[in-house]
């Protein structure tokens, strides 16, 4: 008499080619690039991508905080660079790039550079 029944390794098989399925459905395809606007096409980049945005909006927010209370403390003078505001290089550099935000000393302005970015 024959036993009827799954074995484990076909059990195990049939876990791992569902991985590998549900996998490439997340990622967005093997291979997947960017879209035409710049955009990730894959679940993990969008969730990177907004994430990137988050620190930079973070980022953006304290250096403008910073700069509002060296106006209030220095008679409506704004800061001549972000060095003045004695932030860490992490806070004043854009995560993207690498480079400082840019800033504008005549209205205090702080912004980021990267596309896509330019708004926050």
């Amino acid at each position: 008499m024959k036993q009827r029944g799954h074995t484990l390794v076909g059990t195990l098989a049939v876990i791992a080619i569902l991985g590998i399925l549900i996998g490439g459905y997340y990622m967005g395809g093997f291979g997947a690039k960017n879209s035409k606007d710049g955009e990730p096409k894959t679940v993990v980049g969008q969730v990177k991508r907004q994430a990137d945005k988050t620190v930079v909006q973070s980022n953006l927010r304290q250096i403008r905080t910073a700069i509002e209370m060296h106006r209030q403390m220095n008679d409506d003078a704004y800061p001549q660079t972000l060095d003045e505001l004695r932030l860490p290089k992490e806070i004043t550099t854009d995560p993207n790039t690498d480079q400082p935000f840019a800033y504008d000393p005549a209205t205090g302005a702080v912004w980021s550079t990267v596309q896509g970015y330019e708004e926050l």
